[in-house]
């Protein structure tokens, strides 16, 4: 399971949770005022009804808050993973060690980024080396090919 998917599991978890507890106060409620019976009905539903209209409005605030904390988690670990995953295929099929991924946060997320932004400084480190190694290689290697030229004329 993806971790978008394990993010939903959770919200829609929560979400049930909510719903539960929405319908175990809406039962409470009813109860409260079946059991109040008759002689203070006009004031029993009165109460219910601001009781029933107070339990909706949570209902709906903590859907909203919970949907705003999954939206939350998702942007903060899904997002940067996605452009990671993206930047090392770019990598691998171009062999393009210059992209990097932004880092906008310091938590485990951004620290992963953060290494492999290092990792890839490395690695292009190392490619110069290589490139300036072999660029000495080539001119030292020319070199000898001279003086060898120059001591086969010079024996004959």
């Amino acid at each position: 399971m993806n971790l978008t998917r394990k993010i939903a599991v959770l919200v829609g978890v929560a979400l049930a949770t909510c719903g539960v507890i929405f319908g175990v106060t809406l039962t409470g409620l009813a109860k409260i005022q079946s059991a109040a019976g008759g002689a203070a009905a006009p004031a029993v539903h009165e109460a219910y009804a601001d009781a029933r209209g107070l339990a909706i409005v949570m209902l709906i605030l903590g859907l909203v808050v919970i949907a705003g904390i999954g939206y939350l988690v998702w942007r903060s670990m899904v997002r940067p993973l996605n452009l990671m995953r993206e930047t090392i295929a770019r990598t691998a099929d171009r062999l393009d060690f210059t992209s990097t991924v932004s880092v906008d946060s310091s938590d485990e997320v951004g620290e992963t980024l953060k290494a492999y932004n290092r990792l890839l400084e490395r690695l292009r480190q190392s490619f110069e080396d290589i490139q300036k190694a072999t660029d000495h290689m080539l001119e030292v290697t020319e070199e000898v090919d001279v003086s060898s030229r120059k001591i086969a004329r010079i024996s004959l």
